[in-house]
């Protein structure tokens, strides 16, 4: 019976840290941007901005999607690039990812015949930009691109800064379009003071069974 305080600590501790599981940690539907007005936009769920200042005039509006959306949210619209003068150009996102961990990043992409077939996702990893992967959204229907980052620790319980950087349109009318940007945690990271308390309560079991 003596050792019943200690369980229900570790108890209570193992499941701050543990979290409610897979979560969105921010999301941007894309839907009413004027990019005459801005080109910075707040996120729709949790904390964090899409900046696409490297668009330049050829940041345009196209209808948007359902794919990689939420259950409910409508197609709205969806943001794009256009034009070969373009190529390298990018769009940054800006997260705050504390609390979270084993994350991932997804969204709706689709292209033009000659639009921006050589396109990947950079994250800031130590310092620089580092490539993430590549990806050659399809010509024919919306499709969701999805990255793994569960490897990047130094992208978690901070702050998450990504790129999406669109190379290889062959002409002025090329163009790539993404819609419903989403980054999801797979679980929640303890803060330090679970951690301690954690430690706390197994210290206390075992003096308690010495006893």
């Amino acid at each position: 019976m003596r050792q019943v305080p200690s369980m229900v600590s570790c108890a209570l501790v193992l499941a701050m840290a543990s979290g409610a599981g897979a979560d969105v940690v921010a999301y941007w539907h894309c839907n009413g941007i004027d990019p005459d007005v801005s080109t910075t936009v707040g996120a729709n769920t949790g904390t964090g901005t899409m900046n696409f200042a490297s668009f330049g005039d050829g940041a345009t509006m196209f209808a948007g999607t359902t794919v990689n959306a939420p259950d409910g949210m409508i197609a709205g619209d969806s943001l794009g690039l256009t034009g070969s003068s373009h190529n390298n150009a990018f769009v940054q996102f800006d997260v705050a990812t504390a609390g979270k961990g084993d994350l991932s990043f997804s969204f709706a992409a689709r292209r033009s015949s000659t639009g921006f077939v050589n396109s990947r996702l950079d994250a800031w990893v130590n310092g620089a930009w580092a490539t993430v992967g590549s990806f050659n959204a399809s010509t024919v229907a919306w499709e969701t691109v999805t990255f793994n980052l569960a490897s990047l620790d130094s992208l978690e319980n901070g702050t998450a800064s990504l790129r999406l950087v669109f190379d290889g349109a062959t002409s002025g009318s090329g163009t790539i379009r993404f819609d419903n940007v989403t980054l999801n945690s797979a679980i929640a990271v303890p803060a330090p003071g679970a951690l301690a308390l954690l430690g706390c309560a197994g210290l206390v079991g075992r003096r308690r069974r010495k006893g």
